[in-house]
């Protein structure tokens, strides 16, 4: 991740996450990322294996972190 990247001013974002396997996966990652400082709003989508996040000033490093901490991988921001 590049310095860029640390925060997101815009109140949208979406990142792509590898690992996920089910709904559950999703649900899963859903409620750890709307526990997160700032996050209104949390939709994962299982067949693009994306998260699409609504808030304001995402701290993009809490979030990798929040994912890797649940066992998914986080691609990148997109």
């Amino acid at each position: 991740m590049d310095a860029s990247q640390f925060s997101i001013a815009d109140n949208f974002t979406t990142i792509k996450v590898s690992g996920m396997t089910c709904n559950h996966c999703v649900a899963n990652i859903e409620n750890s990322l709307k526990k997160l400082d700032n996050i209104e709003l949390v939709k994962g989508d299982l067949e693009s294996q994306t998260i699409q996040i609504t808030g304001y000033d995402i701290d993009l490093v809490k979030v990798k972190q929040t994912v890797e901490d649940l066992g998914y991988g986080f691609e990148t921001n997109i």
